[in-house]
């Protein structure tokens, strides 16, 4: 009986040059990225455009969901839909990739919100530079942010066009109207003909 083997990130980053698809690597094995919506599409690239024009001028610097994350300490690599790394360091071991994430952003689909929220959560918090982990909703105007205290980890929601979430480790505020931005949140399908 064959036994599988979990694959190492330096096996994960050099099959990763030859994939026809997306990949992240979760404590050893294999897991292909689903596609997203429209709505997580613009939510993405909103959430980019805010954290980027935020952090100009603090040395640090906003990267989207084509910059890897490795962690090395569970033998894991994500795409997280952005973060924010201060200083904005490329690891030097895994070319093109970062490993000093101050910020990671998950825009949640219901296909990955249990993933995000569990087996990615429990990875990103061994990383020590992590400080806050944002959970924004792509069905409905909310964003959560879990900060890094003494005790563990805080949980801050909000909810609403007119909400302001804020990140505390960047002293960034969004706009949640900026966010949402023509994010087709809450739209129904338009009926058949």
């Amino acid at each position: 009986m064959a036994v599988a083997t979990a694959l190492t990130v330096e096996d994960y980053l050099a099959l990763e040059e030859r994939a026809e698809r997306k990949y992240e690597l979760h404590r050893g094995e294999l897991v292909e990225m689903p596609g997203g919506s429209i709505s997580h599409s613009k939510l993405v690239g909103n959430m980019l455009v805010l954290l980027d024009t935020a952090t100009d001028g603090t040395g640090c610097e906003a990267f989207g969901s084509e910059t890897k994350l490795v962690i090395g300490s569970s033998g894991s690599s994500y795409y997280p839909d952005a973060m924010v790394a201060c200083p904005a360091l490329i690891t030097r071991f895994f070319q093109g990739a970062v490993d000093n994430p101050r910020v990671i952003v998950e825009v949640l689909s219901p296909s990955t919100e249990a993933y995000d929220r569990s087996e990615k959560f429990r990875d990103y918090i061994l990383l020590p530079s992590v400080h806050d982990i944002v959970y924004v909703s792509s069905t409905h105007f909310q964003v959560e942010v879990m900060s890094r205290v003494e005790e563990g980890w805080l949980l801050r929601l909000y909810s609403g066009t007119d909400a302001i979430a804020r990140i505390p480790s960047i002293e960034v505020e969004l706009p949640l109207a900026k966010l949402y931005a023509k994010a087709r949140v809450g739209e129904s399908p338009a009926p058949a003909s």
